[in-house]
């Protein structure tokens, strides 16, 4: 059924919807023209009003009333049907589910308090996203003025100003300097923080990403450190070979072991220049018989050291 262009059937009233399904209602009510009906009831004709005229306001009335009721009849389950099958008139059927769901004054001021205590302990964490505080605060908001609190959208401001984290200190102190907190709207403010959350994002994604080549720049220049030492590099032929992956001092044994057969060869030619030299300055002196008597011999041993 569509009456007006609007659907009978908005949202059905489980027991669990009950803020949300009585919004939409009053909203369906207002739209159809029926909301002071379900509120106060009929209206009384006035006082001077004739027999034709109270007919004809009594009908119009009666008709209106059927289909504030049908409304509330056709957007509930079984369970809450139930409870209005047998009320006559809108009102009658509202103040059934009202009462069932919110349980009078006494239980009202119990509920108010209980979400008074949770609006007043509210504050933003520090990983929270902007759009998710502001929907927790505008539900236990909605709630409170379902109870019957009286709260301003000038309050709701100033408490989220008060309740944001640190890293929308300078923010909040720009806002009450540029504006005037009594004329900022909730959409207002929360757009403006929602763009100064993204540009923090930013920033901090660029600061990681420096941090991570840094660490990369640093770890790149302790592995060239390193190798000038003498250490074996991470990388190259030396590290895919596992025997060598084993023996990591093997190069520095091998240049060690190089150097000492060089001092061991410089050793040798420096003993043999020695004796050649001697045998050199024992030939110039032969003068006796036994001294020529080794010349050649002397001359051979020359030849095999030179």
């Amino acid at each position: 059924m569509n009456t007006n262009g609007f659907g009978s059937n908005i949202l059905v009233l489980d027991g669990k919807n009950w803020e949300r399904w009585t919004a939409l209602m009053r909203s369906l009510f207002g739209a159809q023209d029926v909301s002071d009906l379900v509120q106060n009831g009929f209206e009384e004709p006035p006082a001077n009003a004739t027999d034709v005229q109270r007919a004809a306001l009594k009908k119009k009335n009666k008709k209106k009333d059927c289909k504030a009721l049908f409304y509330i009849q056709q957007n509930v389950d079984n369970q809450h049907f139930e409870k209005i099958a047998k009320a006559t008139r809108s009102k009658e059927a509202w103040d059934i589910l009202e009462n069932y769901h919110n349980g009078g004054e006494k239980v009202k001021q119990v509920i108010l308090q209980s979400y008074r205590r949770k609006y007043g302990m509210m504050q933003m964490e520090e990983d929270q996203k902007v759009s998710d505080y502001f929907s927790n605060m505008i539900e236990i908001v909605n709630l409170m003025k379902n109870c019957g609190e009286n709260i301003s959208d000038q309050m709701v401001v100033k408490k989220v100003l008060r309740s944001l984290s640190q890293k929308f200190d300078f923010i909040v102190v720009a806002i009450q300097e540029a504006k005037d907190v009594k004329a900022v709207k909730i959409e207002e403010l929360q757009s403006s923080l929602e763009a100064h959350e993204l540009v923090v994002i930013d920033r901090s994604s660029e600061r990681s990403v420096q941090q991570a080549l840094q660490v990369q720049t640093t770890k790149k220049r302790k592995i060239i450190r390193t190798s000038r030492k003498g250490r074996v590099k991470k990388t190259g032929p030396i590290m895919q070979d596992p025997k060598l992956r084993t023996k990591p001092n093997l190069l520095k044994e091998e240049v060690l072991a190089k150097i000492r057969t060089r001092r061991r060869i410089l050793t040798r030619v420096r003993f043999s220049v020695i004796i050649v030299t001697s045998l050199d300055i024992l030939l110039m002196n032969v003068g006796s018989r036994k001294i020529r008597k080794l010349r050649k011999p002397i001359l051979l041993m020359k030849v095999i050291l030179m």
